[in-house]
């Protein structure tokens, strides 16, 4: 499945006191349920954004004006909403599409950071490549090979396959 857009649904929590001032340090929220919310879940408090970092029984901490919302002011009594509605394409990327219950968990892949920067160096290449012909200009304004333009690529190539790649088996006979 490939989420596509990522909207907010109410916990059943309002705000039963904290963050009712602008400050990055009023960051404890109390809530009648701490088990209704969930670490590392993007709140939202009216326009502010918060992640939650921390549940202790009934108190959860945020770090207030996530993913660049401004810090607010919130009364008590507020409706707090998280981001837990998605909209997927299922049978995405050649998958057959599958039967889910609602609610069913899910889990994100995350890439190796190895891995994504060894894909935006390859694609930052082939890109420096193409628009220059796949030549390099010299000082003097003469075409040279183009050994350069890609000469980290391999060391950046040995480092992923050694730190991800398939490691060899032997079988003794």
């Amino acid at each position: 499945m490939l989420v596509s857009d990522v909207a907010t649904t109410s916990t059943g929590q309002v705000n039963l006191s904290g963050a009712t001032t602008a400050s990055a340090s009023d960051n404890a929220i109390t809530v009648t349920s701490g088990a209704a919310i969930n670490v590392n879940e993007v709140l939202s408090i009216d326009s502010e954004k918060m992640l939650a970092v921390d549940i202790t029984g009934n108190t959860v901490t945020v770090v207030r004006a996530w993913d660049g919302t401004v810090l607010a002011t919130h009364s008590t009594s507020t409706a707090i909403y998280a981001y837990r509605s998605l909209t997927v394409a299922r049978g995405f990327a050649g998958t057959t599409a599958a039967t889910h219950s609602n609610s069913a968990p899910i889990s994100v892949h995350r890439v190796p950071a190895l891995i994504h920067d060894l894909a935006v160096a390859e694609a930052s290449n082939t890109v420096l490549q193409r628009t220059s012909g796949y030549a390099e200009v010299g000082a003097a304004g003469y075409s040279l090979p183009n050994a350069t333009l890609g000469a980290g690529l391999a060391d950046l190539w040995d480092e992923a396959e050694t730190s991800h790649g398939r490691k060899s088996r032997r079988r003794v006979i």
